[in-house]
């Protein structure tokens, strides 16, 4: 699926079925591709998306949820260095 993998991997998708990618780098090493086949895209009805729909919005909603949370606990908190302390840590 388009958009869903590194960018550098999307040159597969211009390739012809039984093409050979040139080698291509990326963070997770180097990569070859060989296009086995490919299907035409289409549009899925609701029934076939509704759960991903659903877990995604959860998703998204735990996500705003930890990270407003993170935000208040960082506002409320009260940091405090002991020189002295810090002065006698050893690493």
């Amino acid at each position: 699926r388009r958009g869903s993998f590194p960018r550098e991997f999307e040159v597969c998708f211009s390739m012809n079925p039984g093409e050979i990618s040139p080698i291509i780098p990326s963070l997770y090493g180097f990569h070859l591709f060989k296009v086995i086949e490919k299907t035409p895209g289409r549009t899925l009805d609701l029934t076939e998306v509704s759960n991903r729909i659903s877990l995604q919005l959860k998703q998204e909603t735990r996500e705003q949820y930890m990270k407003t949370l993170l935000q208040e606990l960082r506002n409320q908190a009260k940091i405090t260095i002991d020189s002295q302390v810090l002065a006698r840590i050893s690493l």
